[in-house]
């Protein structure tokens, strides 16, 4: 095969969606393994039960990285809505399920030609589930660009060189 036709190829939207539907399938293949669940479990249930998986400790301290990044007496407003998701998993959980989400979901997300109400809302679920948005105003209007951008902001800000 001549480089030209690799490069071809590599540039192809068929391509890049075959390439996240085997990158989906090894993934749930991972969580199935590492959660002891069978193979007929949703996505979300999947992680629902990795993030079950996840002792108090581990989830306390990545909050705790959160509120002291944040800084304690600026993001007062902001504990409410981490609560929850604290005592269901450590940041590092939720900015995974959320990069994943959006990641499986982007190849419907580029090629439709309008957002259907479904797509919008899980957009904004996506949103929720990560510990802090730079730009609250997204939710209004979830697009997959901007999420992204808020996906590796988070994983940035909270996660890289931490093992919180």
């Amino acid at each position: 095969m001549a480089p030209k036709e690799r490069v071809s190829k590599g540039n192809d939207l068929a391509f890049w969606e075959a390439a996240i539907a085997d990158a989906h399938l090894l993934w749930h293949w991972e969580l199935t393994r590492l959660t002891g669940a069978g193979k007929s479990l949703s996505d979300q249930q999947l992680i629902a039960r990795w993030m079950r998986q996840q002792s108090f400790v581990q989830r306390a301290r990545g909050w705790l990285f959160v509120l002291r990044r944040e800084g304690w007496h600026r993001s007062w407003r902001k504990w409410v809505g981490w609560a929850p998701r604290a005592l269901r998993a450590s940041p590092r959980y939720w900015v995974y399920a959320a990069a994943s989400e959006l990641f499986f979901r982007l190849p419907a997300r580029v090629t439709a030609d309008s957002h259907t109400k479904a797509q919008e809302n899980c957009m904004r679920q996506l949103h929720f589930q990560l510990p802090v948005l730079r730009n609250p105003s997204l939710t209004a209007t979830p697009d997959w660009r901007r999420s992204a951008s808020e996906i590796v902001w988070n994983y940035h800000r909270f996660l890289e060189g931490t093992r919180s």
